[in-house]
């Protein structure tokens, strides 16, 4: 048995708050919906007297099991599903905790004292949007039994005064009678299960919380004389698995305990544990499993180094507590698999490429050397040689090394590597991997222009001045132009369009919901408003709209553009449907913005759900905004304003359509209805955005035999340059390293203003974009 001290839970507040403005995915790809914020949920408590009493607490045993949720245990709390995006999971919880408290009570008086004894069902329910919430019910304990000297006893709930105020839902309570024999002792159980919390974004898929409330206890009369808190957990307790707990744990094994004497609880002793969820530690689990099984397998190594690096980093910011654990862990094992990595197929390079990008994220304050990086970029070069992703991997290595007035000596590896790059990416899209290398804000521009804006930066060029946003003259409300930085030539988007051979339905909503090919569309409870061009829909209450997809949307390929107006902010944590089609939770398509602050773009086959997102926590109520869509083969793109934001080319397109498109609503539910104005939509049969048309490139193979070196570059058709060797080059030593949450201030969205909003979405938003995580501190 030893002891397990850690740093106050005040301290860890403070500082997770200062990190926790970058989102806890390492990067947005496809996984399961989060369409709705996590619920209120309620934590363990103590029991109350109903007033003031001689009765003491002699002593008190909590014990807490934890244990990874099944489907039977959504039934543990009384909740609404719907409203928070659960009803799609078969597991609402990532896990939860058996609880037991035992409570010993004597009555010091000459006489029997009898009274109800008071439980709270729920917490106090501090959330400002709850009134936003329909038809919400209280989230509360619903599987509680008392036990008194060792029988079962009957409780009655009654609903008390909410104490954050008459504008918050009453609270349920569970009371029972309970009759205090004179100078007896009575023991009280009370049991049931509590679920885990998880936190509103930055860790979802990672850590969980379990809440005790001591204060409730404080009402009886004296201190309590000793109390007791046991949690055994699913894992071995230590650093590896617990977040932050309280100073003065106990660890033995699996269980953690905490022990007072002469306890007078108040506010601040109430009892919080943040914890790894059982998956995470699972996957870990797996991980280092193959790893000893196969002590010489490269993709086992390479393995275990990303789920380390899951693990240590919020993107570029390093976790609290599992951070300090694994980031080293992860680079010893990432040199482990440079070790043992093959270097001859096409997967060879990918995992090449992954090795490096995990390698430069796990070096951030660890190790300046970036050269196994470099290694390995060069070797994904060399057995890709189509692929742009590992020379811009190499030019963003380049940079993080350089000082903030780099000379042109040093700056020239950077620039051949990112004319390198720019020259394959015109042949054909980098593979996804290229955006391991970017952190969250450089996700809106493409590598090579996240590149130049740094070396722009660094060389103190200047960047191109955004544009005022105009007012549009329909409904003065206002229009956000397209990025000003993109030529104005290269795309005509979101005009009002005449139907030609490739469009399906159009609709130009000009006091009629009829397409302009004859469609009839199907309108209840939705009105006309003043729209972009004429007029639009209005979407809110229960409106619907709706056409046959028979000859109106192609499965296989196709475009949805249109113009939105919402009636919301970008960061309310509101989910809001634009666009569906599917009879039920497989085989969709679906264009919305979640509780989690996210337009996206989601599409299921019979089996699993994929998409594309992007936050838009900065638009504004009132303001147009064009969105549109595309899918061909394996790939999905979103737009907004013209320009890609996100896209995805390893998804599986339904295998068959509903019946009905939804415009406006979902189409499961006929709910989350869009709260704006939509104006001109097109559905077309084959990618395109306005007059631009798309066909992604197919996957190439690598050539029979791959080039030792990298290929030659011309900065014009007749001149030629070669470029650095595939050794590993030297990179500039300089005094200052330029990081890239430094060096990118000179992006053309002002990195202030970026931050400005990570905070406010930390505050208010529920569930991004999530990534598993696991962690741990050895392979043994």
């Amino acid at each position: 048995m030893n002891t397990f001290p850690r740093q106050s839970l005040q301290i860890l507040v403070s500082f997770l708050v200062l990190i926790s403005i970058f989102f806890a995915p390492f990067f947005i790809r496809s996984g399961q919906a989060d369409v709705g914020p996590e619920p209120i949920l309620p934590p363990g408590s103590n029991i109350k007297p109903e007033g003031k009493t001689s009765i003491e607490m002699q002593s008190e045993t909590v014990v807490l099991t934890v244990r990874k949720a099944t489907g039977s245990d959504n039934t543990a709390i009384n909740i609404s599903p719907g409203n928070y995006g659960l009803d799609m999971f078969p597991t609402w919880f990532p896990a939860v905790a058996d609880v037991e408290a035992e409570f010993t009570m004597q009555n010091p008086t000459s006489e029997a004292v009898s009274m109800q004894v008071w439980f709270p069902l729920a917490s106090t329910l501090e959330d400002v949007n709850w009134e936003g919430r329909s038809g919400e019910v209280v989230p509360s304990i619903r599987r509680f039994q008392v036990t008194v000297k060792g029988k079962i006893v009957d409780y009655s709930v009654s609903e008390l005064p909410n104490p954050q105020g008459g504008d918050m839902p009453p609270l349920p309570w569970a009371s029972f009678p309970v009759t205090f024999p004179a100078r007896e002792k009575v023991r009280i159980k009370i049991s049931y299960i509590l679920p885990a919390q998880k936190p509103e974004a930055k860790w979802k898929d990672l850590v969980m919380t379990f809440n005790y409330v001591f204060q409730t206890g404080a009402g009886w009369a004296g201190p309590i004389g000793k109390a007791e808190l046991q949690v055994y957990l699913p894992y071995p307790a230590s650093p590896e698995t617990i977040m932050s707990m309280p100073a003065g744990g106990k660890v033995d094994g699996n269980q953690v305990r905490w022990t007072w004497e002469n306890f007078e609880p108040g506010p601040g002793d109430d009892f919080s544990i943040m914890m790894m969820q059982p998956e995470p530690w699972e996957n870990l689990k797996a991980a280092r499993l193959a790893v000893r099984s196969k002590p010489k397998d490269g993709q086992s190594w390479l393995k275990l180094c990303e789920t380390y690096h899951g693990l240590s980093y919020s993107l570029w910011h390093k976790i609290l507590g599992f951070g300090e654990v694994y980031s080293a862990l992860g680079l010893e094992a990432c040199q482990e698999a440079a070790h043992f990595l093959p270097k001859t197929t096409t997967s060879d390079g990918q995992a090449w490429l992954s090795l490096c990008a995990t390698y430069y994220r796990l070096s951030e304050g660890e190790s300046p050397d970036l050269s196994l990086a470099v290694e390995a970029c060069h070797e994904a070069a060399r057995i890709l040689p189509g692929d742009a992703a590992p020379h811009y991997g190499l030019a963003i290595l380049y940079l993080s090394k350089l000082s903030s007035s780099p000379s042109q000596a040093q700056l020239q590896p950077v620039l051949d590597e990112l004319e390198i790059g720019q020259e394959l990416e015109s042949a054909q899209p980098p593979s996804d991997k290229v955006y391991f290398f970017l952190p969250l804000f450089g996700l809106d521009d493409p590598p090579a222009q996240y590149i130049t804006n740094w070396v722009n930066r660094i060389s103190n060029f200047p960047t191109v001045n955004s544009e005022q946003p105009t007012k549009t003259a329909a409904t003065g409300a206002t229009l956000i132009p397209p990025n000003p930085a993109a030529p104005s030539n290269v795309i005509v988007y979101g005009k009002p369009y005449s139907a030609d051979s490739h469009t399906l339905l159009l609709l130009h909503l000009d006091g009629s919901y009829d397409g302009v090919q004859g469609e009839a569309g199907d309108a209840t409870g939705a009105e006309f408003a003043a729209g972009l061009y004429g007029q639009g829909v209005m979407f809110d209450g229960s409106d619907t709209l709706s056409f046959p997809t028979a000859d109106n949307l192609s499965r296989t390929q196709g475009a949805i553009e249109f113009w939105l107006l919402p009636n919301w902010d970008g960061d309310d944590e509101q989910s809001y449907v634009f666009f569906e089609v599917g009879n039920n939770w497989e085989n969709r398509m679906r264009i919305m913005k979640d509780g989690a602050n996210n337009l996206r773009f989601m599409v299921w086959d019979s089996v699993d759900e994929y998409g594309v997102a992007h936050n838009v926590s900065e638009w504004k109520s009132g303001e147009w905004h064009h969105l549109a869509v595309t899918w061909q083969d394996t790939n999905i793109a979103l737009f907004i304003d013209g320009q890609q934001v996100e896209k995805s080319r390893n998804i599986n397109l339904p295998e068959v359509l509903g019946d009905t498109i939804s415009i406006g609503s979902s189409a499961v539910e006929g709910a989350y209805q869009a709260n704006a104005v939509i104006d001109e939509l097109r559905i077309s049969d084959l990618p395109r955005l306005g007059d631009k048309e798309f066909t992604p490139p197919q996957p190439q193979s690598p050539p029979a035999s791959a080039p030792s070196q990298k290929p030659t570059l011309s900065p014009t058709a007749t001149s030629s340059r070669t470029p650095p060797p595939s050794s590993t080059p030297t990179i500039p030593v300089v005094a200052t390293i330029a990081t890239p949450s430094s060096a990118l201030q000179g992006s053309t969205t002002d990195i202030g203003i970026v931050i400005v909003a990570a905070v406010v979405i930390v505050l208010i938003i529920a569930g991004y974009f999530g990534y598993k995580r696991t962690r741990a501190k050895s392979v043994k």
